[in-house]
């Protein structure tokens, strides 16, 4: 007898699980990944792994907490292909694509590099799937199966040009029947007897010359699903129709319970050892799970993990909206993020998971669903906050640029409504017409520039009353960002070629007193190292820092471009023992951001570079060697003033930091120190924020005895704990003493110490 039970998601009362997440410490990293797109889920013990297309994450069955897992937590890779569980050690492994795994118990992580990192080995080398059979964990892979064994924690053996002529052969799938090790592929079913010297291909056999993918091992038969959707069981000698289900487009058949699992396109199957089935109607599942109590946990492509006991529970940690990230603001402890973004050649991606707001330790995404007006827009590449207004403005490279007011409605303008200052590509009039909004920023008397690409007028600004106006600035109709510096003066890169800088005369609604250079890589005009330049930022001295295509420049006067008094750029060395060079000399610069303590960061193919405000020292370097930070590839940088927390946007996701400089604040009124009171076994920084900038702190006994001093770095300062011998303070109360550079501004904090 066959129990159907349908579901329609949509309309039953739904229960949203999340994690909490706490506000981070100094330094430590997180990961803030897009979660949604389950691909599998397994039981290990009493906790539900969930495999998703961009991380891993677990509920408890005890509390039903979730808990997110990612590099920070000591996993190798990122973009998850494929999860499963060894039943007799409850070990879970994890395949990532490129050929990373893992292997993860209740408290520790084991990775397993050796796939990845084999030169022996070319193309592909991503593990499709698992078989675990008497300690061995079985990977079919891109080229082959490879043999784990779980307890010695190390490669048994390799099986590689498994194809009749010796070749190799991607594997789909990989099993254990009878004595025999069966790999499906596109070009049959092949299989060896397990005794014999499987390393060489003359030993295996082919059972089936037919295109084949996933296969299982239940009730003593090997069943086997093929390309015409087909499910053969096979015993070794014959092939036969699979009589309870004998075609269906299957995703996955597991075994759990002692009950075959069948995730099929729109339903999940389970049947018991007669072939009795139970079914859930689920619409398009990604893989289907039966835990220890008989409930099913569907892993979906848009929803994440749900349980259903009878009725849904949805388990999806917040996060993004997406697994893109472009570029980031923040103001009023509001972090924003634009998804979108271009290649390497300025052009379009068609990337549309929207806008994502991080506060309060929360993510809040906004999308063509939620938010019909941004459907149409695409590639929603940058974005900047007016802090006074509270108005978000981000930029399409597709359709316009989208406002978020203080309430965060949102208003589209396009060539339609703005005066004809946002202009098409080459002035195309058709309803499918592009605009290029390739940069903006924002001015002091908060103007919006923007620049557009393959338009007659390059420029525009739409003022902070809403009038509009645009500025033909050149004969380079493909600029790329813009940056206003502290003079007001726009800076626009132009793509690969130089920039251009236009001075509106602060009227920007009047044209007659414009002026515009084009800034190179000569003497005298700008003196760039490369014309290709990639990033601008204006620090704290007003000066303007430069990242392009051989490092780092700086114009220290760039007011001086319409003065008739030098502005050449200089290039910050950087003393490595005896050697000297440029700051970042032939790396591509990405992206720059100045921090509380006027400290540079660069964001390039090969990580994040941190230096001292004069960018002649090293502070920090993050990559994927020495930090968990998701990708080298990194886009944008992004600071929460306040916390100090700095973000990366990198090409496979969002990563965090927390640093220790702050913003400093105009008057030291809301002062705090953390952790306070410093309990025993802590031996991290404490730190004292709420600062004015770059503070003098001095930390003295109760007596007045001093102890420690040093200087905050932006409106932070740091203590470990220590004399100013090394020595370990004693446990009692501490004062800490913070004053500005004059000494007018002061602060008492108290600090209690416990050993």
């Amino acid at each position: 007898m066959t129990v159907l039970k349908k579901v329609a998601l949509f309309c039953l009362a739904l229960f949203l699980v999340n994690n909490v997440v706490a506000q981070a410490k100094l330094g430590e990293w997180r990961s803030h990944l897009y979660y949604r797109r389950a691909l599998k889920a397994v039981q290990a013990n009493d906790r539900i792994y969930c495999g998703t297309e961009n991380g891993v994450y677990y509920v408890s069955l005890k509390d039903n907490s979730v808990t997110m897992l990612s590099k920070v937590d000591g996993l190798s890779g990122v973009n998850v292909v494929t999860i499963d569980v060894d039943k007799a050690t409850q070990n879970v492994f994890i395949a990532y694509e490129g050929g990373l795994v893992d292997m993860l118990g209740p408290d520790y992580v084991v990775p397993i590099p050796y796939i990845a990192e084999a030169t022996s080995i070319l193309g592909n080398k991503t593990v499709n799937n698992f078989f675990f059979s008497n300690g061995l964990a079985y990977m079919a892979t891109n080229f082959g199966i490879v043999v784990y064994d779980i307890d010695k924690r190390e490669i048994r053996e390799t099986y590689l040009n498994l194809d009749e002529r010796g070749n190799q052969l991607e594997i789909n799938d990989v099993a254990v029947y009878n004595g025999r090790v069966y790999a499906s592929s596109k070009m049959g079913l092949r299989s060896g007897n397990i005794n014999d010297n499987l390393l060489d291909f003359n030993f295996w056999r082919t059972d089936l010359k037919m295109d084949c993918d996933v296969m299982e091992v239940f009730n003593n038969q090997l069943l086997l699903h093929l390309s015409d959707n087909r499910v053969q069981s096979y015993d070794g000698q014959v092939f036969a129709d699979f009589a309870p289900m004998a075609w269906a487009v299957v995703r996955h058949m597991d075994v759990y319970q002692s009950k075959l699992v069948v995730t099929k396109k729109n339903n999940i199957l389970y049947f018991d050892t007669n072939y009795r089935a139970d079914s859930l109607v689920t619409g398009s599942p990604s893989h289907g799970l039966l835990d220890s109590k008989g409930a099913v946990w569907l892993s979906n492509w848009n929803n994440g993990l749900i349980k259903f006991d009878p009725d849904p529970i949805f388990y999806t940690p917040n996060g993004p909206g997406g697994a893109t990230a472009w570029d980031f603001a923040y103001a009023n402890g509001e972090l924003w993020v634009a998804s979108g973004g271009v290649d390497l050649a300025f052009n379009p991606r068609f990337l549309n998971n929207g806008v994502y707001m991080y506060d309060n330790q929360h993510w809040t995404n906004f999308n063509g669903s939620k938010n019909p007006s941004l459907t149409p827009l695409r590639d929603l590449h940058q974005v900047r906050i007016d802090a006074q207004r509270g108005i978000k403005y981000v930029a399409s490279y597709n359709k316009g640029l989208a406002v978020f007011d203080a309430n965060n409605q949102i208003t589209v303008y396009d060539q339609n409504n703005s005066d004809g200052a946002i202009s098409t590509r080459d002035n195309d009039t058709g309803s499918n017409a592009w605009i290029s909004m390739a940069g903006i920023d924002l001015d002091t008397q908060g103007n919006l520039w923007m620049t557009m690409q393959y338009t007659e007028q390059q420029l525009a600004v739409r003022t902070a009353e809403g009038k509009w106006q645009s500025f033909n600035i050149g004969s380079e109709k493909r600029v790329n960002d813009v940056l206003v510096d502290a003079s007001g003066q726009k800076w626009v890169i132009i793509h690969l070629n130089g920039i251009y800088v236009f001075n509106d005369g602060g009227t920007p609604l009047n044209t007659s007193d414009d002026k515009v250079r084009f800034v190179n890589q000569s003497l005298g005009n700008g003196n760039l190292p490369a014309p290709d330049v990639y990033s601008m930022a204006i620090d704290k001295d007003g000066d303007l820092w430069l990242g392009t295509g051989d490092g780092v420049a700086v114009i220290y006067s760039p007011e001086n471009v319409f003065k008739g008094q030098p502005f050449d750029a200089t290039r910050p060395t950087i003393q490595d023992g005896e050697a000297v060079g440029y700051l970042l000399q032939a790396q591509k610069v990405n992206c720059i951001k100045v921090d509380g303590a006027n400290q540079k960061w660069f964001g390039t193919d090969k990580g994040v570079f941190v230096t001292n405000p004069t960018g002649d020292k090293i502070v920090y370097e993050f990559n994927t060697s020495n930090s968990p930070i998701l990708s080298d590839v990194v886009r944008s940088i992004g600071i929460n003033e306040k916390t100090g927390e700095v973000f990366f946007a990198t090409d496979l996701g969002i990563s965090s930091y927390r640093a220790v400089a702050t913003e400093g604040d105009k008057e030291q009124k809301n002062v705090y120190v953390y952790p306070n009171p410093v309990r025993p076994g802590y031996s991290g920084p404490i730190a004292i924020t709420g600062l004015v900038a770059n503070a003098n702190v001095k930390i003295t006994d109760i007596s007045g005895n001093l102890v420690y001093e040093t200087t905050a770095q932006g409106g932070t300062a740091t203590w470990n704990g220590k004399t100013l011998n090394g020595q370990a303070v004693a446990s009692g109360v501490y004062l800490a003493l913070s004053s500005d550079s004059e000494g007018k501004t002061t602060h008492i904090s108290k600090i209690m110490i416990i050993r």
